[in-house]
């Protein structure tokens, strides 16, 4: 899996949020992580969130898209108690 995003994007999201678009690339090998559709923020292409653990365990929600077959980081931050909730659902789902 390949990823991208813009530069410029990215150190904002560091500034606002406290997350590097490095450590949302870690959510992605969360064996437990939870993707949904995002069609609220974009009108013009497939936007998704993730949800999953950093591998610093903290638990992250990453809006991402595909573009030409890459993972686009769009924006990521420390999930908020819904997401945290979204994701124990997604763990309890896998552990059957």
């Amino acid at each position: 899996m390949e990823f991208e995003w813009d530069d410029e994007k990215a150190a904002a999201n560091l500034v606002e949020h406290g997350v590097s678009f490095e450590e949302a690339t870690e959510v992605f090998i969360d064996p437990i992580a939870v993707t949904f559709d995002d069609p609220d923020h974009s009108d013009q292409e497939l936007r998704e969130i993730t949800v999953g653990k950093s591998q610093g365990r903290v638990i992250l929600t990453v809006s991402h898209t595909d573009r030409d077959g890459n993972v686009r980081i769009i924006s990521a931050r420390l999930a908020n108690r819904k997401e945290e909730q979204s994701y124990g659902v997604g763990r309890k789902r896998n552990a059957r």
